[in-house]
């Protein structure tokens, strides 16, 4: 016996489509292989056998969003009752579909409050008995684009990137390069963001730059996208990034063999109670699974695939950004006290908690992130980049 009616599953669908596109949230013309995998994914669901536990599926990334191409699979999101299995990659009809369950307190918690709000923007149900995930969306949604929230999010970015930026031209100043980098190109993505959403755009991390170029250009400021490829680091070949590729492997296989040789590190990393990025480092070990490590090649190999080398470009440095915070606790943990308080190593400055990485992981990550294209002209040039488009958010605002 199945979970669903194939019919009910592509009114539901279609339905949330319509909902979605009508508020600006999805491409205006899906590509021929967005489609064909929405389609995919009805049928993959219909085919699901009956199970009490599960309360809701959805369809998340680039088939809702509309920008599929070769290479992309079907992502659905599986909310059940009770403890989730581990990710799961299904053949169906030649086509990947990961499944991934969500406990529904986790889903709900996650969901309810916050920026992770932005990614209900892209997810359509495709089974939702209760109605819980569609009042959840809906709710959510308006809450998230009300003059309320918008406004207290201009705020906060407005306040992390003045903090951010001075702690990135301070670290420059001092010759860490490297370094500095971390700051400044978070400020770009807390930016960027903030415009898109003042836009109502695409809010999908993979169209980011994308949004960033289209939404620059009806402002009258074409220049942003040569600048921003420039100063992210973003101007490499397709053989390069298939190099980044093999340098991300390499990483991913030598944290791996890390934590097997230092499980009671990573419990005891695991307990402790970090606040703002570093809290990324509950993730470590799903992060570093060969899971993990295949998704970022299928992304690369499939903006290479459509002959968008500086996607390629973005994938690497959004995983190099967030791979600094998850790594950094577990090798001070390591390298430089083991009993150390979460309050203690968020303490440290950037280049302590650089410092205090084992040396052929730092390396591998600077080759990731694109470390020896960095100078000073390149980061003065994307602080620039990143004030001006954070004052044409405030525009967009006022």
């Amino acid at each position: 016996m199945t979970i669903v009616d194939k019919q009910r599953t592509r009114s539901l669908m279609e339905k949330g489509l319509s909902r979605l596109q009508r508020q600006g949230f999805l491409l205006p013309e899906p590509t021929r292989k967005s489609l064909e995998l929405r389609q995919k994914a009805v049928e993959f669901v219909a085919r699901l056998p009956r199970r009490n536990d599960v309360c809701a599926i959805v369809l998340t990334g680039s088939a809702v969003v509309g920008n599929s191409g070769k290479g992309s699979d079907i992502d659905l999101c599986v909310i059940v009752k009770g403890t989730a299995s581990p990710l799961r990659k299904h053949d169906f009809d030649g086509i990947v579909a990961d499944v991934q369950e969500v406990e529904e307190s986790n889903f709900l918690r996650d969901y309810s409050s916050g920026e992770n709000a932005k990614y209900l923007t892209h997810i359509v149900c495709l089974y939702d008995p209760t109605g819980v995930f569609r009042r959840l969306q809906r709710k959510m949604l308006r809450a998230y684009y009300s003059e309320k929230e918008m406004a207290k999010e201009t705020e906060r970015v407005k306040n992390t990137v003045e903090e951010q930026t001075r702690l990135g031209l301070n670290l420059m100043r001092q010759g860490y390069l490297c370094e500095a980098a971390i700051p400044l190109d978070s400020c770009f993505f807390e930016a960027a963001s903030l415009l898109i959403r003042r836009q109502h755009g695409v809010a999908s991390i993979n169209l980011l730059l994308d949004e960033v170029f289209r939404i620059g250009k009806a402002l009258g400021r074409p220049h942003w996208e040569k600048c921003a490829i420039r100063c992210l680091r973003l101007d490499c070949s397709p053989h390069a990034y298939r190099q980044l590729i093999v340098n991300h492997d390499r990483m991913l296989s030598l944290m791996r063999r890390k934590l097997n040789k230092n499980v009671s590190l990573v419990r005891r990393m695991k307990r402790l109670k970090f606040k703002g990025p570093l809290s990324l480092c509950n993730i470590l070990e799903t992060i570093c699974a060969e899971t993990g490590a295949q998704q970022v090649r299928d992304k690369v190999e499939r903006a290479l695939a459509a002959k968008r080398p500086h996607q390629a470009g973005l994938c690497f440095l959004y995983e190099s950004s967030c791979d600094f915070f998850i790594f950094s606790p577990f090798f001070y943990l390591k390298n430089a006290n083991p009993y150390a308080s979460a309050l203690e190593i968020c303490r440290q400055s950037v280049p302590d908690l650089l410092k205090y990485w084992d040396g052929d992981a730092r390396e591998e990550w600077k080759a990731i992130m694109r470390a020896d294209r960095l100078t000073r002209s390149r980061l003065v040039e994307l602080d620039n980049l990143n004030g001006e488009i954070l004052c044409f958010a405030h525009r967009v605002c006022e």
